[in-house]
């Protein structure tokens, strides 16, 4: 993995932790699907 996907990674964990309420848990789950395709692109 180079260091931007890893650096994805720990802040999608940072939101995930954050993330307690419904209202917050559906905006990560949009986040989620954003960041898949992101890392798509990046392989391409």
């Amino acid at each position: 993995m180079g260091w931007i996907e890893i650096l994805l990674y720990i802040l999608l964990l940072v939101v995930r932790g954050y993330t307690r309420t419904e209202a917050a848990h559906s905006a990560a789950a949009h986040f989620n699907v954003d960041l898949a395709e992101l890392m798509k692109r990046l392989r391409k």
